[in-house]
Parts: structure tokens; C-alpha cells; sequence
């Protein structure tokens, strides 16, 4: 079971906002934008919101995607906003091409800024 009834029009919904996302990273580039950021709220504060096997599935595929898309027309830093209690994450988000996590919350489970620095490196917080 993967957590949901319908799993295939989930993945084709969320594939045509992926579309639309890669139609207006595009558009940025043509209009001459210095980047784009990207945005999701995974975490609670003491765990994620849904499970990352789910995230692994229907979202991590999308974002190596829309980072390769990036890539593309911007040489610049893939910045992604997602708070909360999302240490778990953060390996895959870093395969999938973020380089910089926006914002670590400290007081999220599992968010100690110095274990993350020891396991990812260095962190640079966003005031």
C-alpha cells in the first residue's frame, strides 16, 4: 500500500504541477530572473507530516527534475525552503541538488544545528 487509494492519479497530478513549475522556470530565465527558489513544508516539530518513504515516492523524483531544470538556465544555488523536523530528508534533498536548507529550525526534533553541521556540513543560518 503506498499510503494512499490512487496512487498512479496522485503521481499525475503532482506531475502536472511539476510541468507547470519547469513552464515557469523558463519563462524566469527568458524574462532574465537570477534563480528560483523552491518551497515545502515537511516537518512538524517533532516529525514529518506524511511519511518519506511517500516524499521518496512522489516528490523526490520531481525535485531531482525541477533542480536538473534549474540547472539549465540558472548557474546558481538550489535554496529550498521546508521546515520543521525534516533531518531525514536532508540526504535525499541534497542528492536530489539543494544546497542551501532553508530555515533549520533548532528547536525542531532532531535539528541541532552541530549534528547537522557533523553530518552534512556546513550550515549557514537565514535570519
Amino acid at each position: 500500500m503506498h499510503g494512499t487509494r490512487h496512487p498512479d492519479d496522485l503521481k499525475a497530478f503532482i506531475g502536472r504541477l511539476a510541468a507547470k513549475q519547469a513552464e515557469s522556470i523558463r519563462v524566469l530565465a527568458e524574462l532574465g530572473c537570477d534563480g528560483v527558489m523552491g518551497y515545502n513544508d515537511w516537518g512538524l516539530q517533532d516529525r514529518l507530516m506524511v511519511g518519506a518513504n511517500l516524499i521518496e515516492e512522489f516528490f523526490m523524483p520531481l525535485y531531482v527534475d525541477f533542480y536538473r531544470e534549474v540547472g539549465k538556465h540558472f548557474d546558481v544555488e538550489i535554496f529550498f525552503h521546508c521546515c520543521g523536523a525534516v533531518r531525514e530528508l536532508i540526504p535525499d534533498l541534497i542528492d536530489a541538488g539543494v544546497t542551501i536548507l532553508d530555515p533549520i529550525r533548532t528547536t525542531a526534533a532532531g535539528m541541532d544545528m552541530s549534528a547537522l553541521k557533523s553530518a552534512f556540513g556546513e550550515i549557514v543560518p537565514h535570519s
